[in-house]
């Protein structure tokens, strides 16, 4: 997923949106980034299945990331497989029958998740494993089912690929001009590498492209791209943002390292996940 282009984001990596840090080979994230972009444009305009394949082993990479946070930081114990299972409920339920599978897939899970507690035989700290249980597969699978869900709709990979493309855009502008530029700090506490400066850099690239690009693709006319690009502007950051409070909440600068040079899955699919249900629910409206 994201940006399966190189995203550059995250609150303590190259990627991040302001400053490079030591410790990343730019280059590296750089490569990695372009190669999954290639393997997502290539599954998303062969077929749906493929896509959704794709989708759901980030998703799964990801949850598996958080809930090994999470259970070493924290000391809890997850139902994993329910939040695997979930995930697949979610993503391949939407892919089959569109947004109504991702209501009877999130209440699927939290009634087999008291059940799934119900029978443990340890019985401790239920509430807290409840809760890490659901937060991974609402955090994770529940979003991303909407880009799924936004594949399906007509003129749909390309709108996917002009959304998934104006978020690594906001990304890779926030970037470069809070590189340069960069001299406010938006949130210190929690993310210190991201300025207001980098954010106003990211938001002007992200509209330019938008208007003279992304109306191109089919299904887009300028009021479309142009609220698209709205909608990625504010709440790229916000996930990118409040994937950082999760990090320093729980101690952890990356939530793994699969990825050269970008730290874990859910370090690249953030920005995605906060974006994805707004975007879709806003194209579908739009552009229908």
């Amino acid at each position: 997923m994201e940006s399966a282009a190189a995203s550059f984001e995250g609150d303590e990596t190259p990627a991040s949106h302001d400053a490079p840090k030591s410790g990343r080979n730019l280059p590296v994230a750089i490569a990695t980034g372009l190669a999954l972009a290639a393997v997502l444009i290539l599954t998303l305009f062969w077929a749906l299945l493929p896509f959704t394949i794709l989708v759901t082993t980030a998703i799964l990479v990801g949850l598996a990331e958080l809930y090994h946070v999470l259970a070493k930081q924290r000391g809890l114990s997850p139902a994993t497989s329910l939040g695997y299972a979930g995930a697949f409920i979610l993503l391949f339920g939407t892919a089959w029958r569109g947004p109504v599978a991702i209501s009877f897939g999130i209440v699927a899970v939290t009634l087999t998740a008291f059940l799934w507690y119900l029978v443990d035989p340890a019985r401790e700290r239920i509430t807290e494993n409840i809760g890490a249980t659901l937060f991974g597969v609402v955090y994770l699978p529940l979003l991303a089912a909407h880009v799924i869900a936004m594949a399906k709709l007509q003129h749909g990979p390309a709108l996917t690929i002009v959304f998934m493309g104006a978020t690594v855009f906001y990304d890779v502008g926030a970037y470069a001009c809070g590189s340069f530029f960069g001299k406010h700090r938006i949130a210190p506490s929690i993310s210190p590498s991201k300025s207001w400066e980098g954010a106003a850099g990211g938001t002007v690239i992200v509209f330019v492209l938008a208007l003279t690009i992304g109306r191109l693709f089919h299904g887009f006319d300028i009021a479309s791209v142009a609220g698209l690009a709205a909608i990625v502007v504010v709440l790229a950051p916000l996930g990118d943002f409040a994937e950082s409070l999760v990090k320093r909440d729980l101690g952890v600068k990356d939530m793994g390292g699969l990825l050269p040079g970008h730290g874990g899955m859910l370090d690249r699919i953030d920005a995605l996940l906060f974006t994805a249900p707004f975007a879709y629910w806003f194209l579908r409206l739009a552009t229908q």
